[in-house]
């Protein structure tokens, strides 16, 4: 994180786009899609941002994985669990881009 932070990591001076959490106006922000990692570090931060989100009325479909630790679909791309998450994904995509077309 010092790459990006450098002598801000840490303090209170880390920007919102840099650590979500931070962000304190979620209004206006486009549909999310959001797929979390039951054993995960940043399940509770993840799973705490789509609730904020939904309170802002922001469109959020939420997908927790059970028995997944971070990045669990890059080690085991063909597990079940990891070809369940890219459905989900490439769905609400599909979805999401079908939507918008005239």
């Amino acid at each position: 994180m010092d790459i990006l932070l450098g002598d801000r990591a840490g303090t209170d001076d880390v920007p919102p786009y840099c650590a979500p959490a931070r962000a304190t106006e979620l209004t206006g922000l486009p549909p999310t899609f959001m797929a979390v990692a039951e054993v995960d570090v940043f399940r509770d931060e993840d799973l705490s941002c789509a609730t904020r989100l939904q309170a802002s009325g922001v469109p959020v479909e939420l997908h927790l994985y059970p028995g997944a630790c971070h990045a669990w679909d890059l080690f085991a791309p063909e597990a079940a669990l990891s070809v369940a998450y890219f459905h989900a994904w490439f769905g609400y995509l599909r979805r999401q881009f079908r939507a918008r077309q005239p």
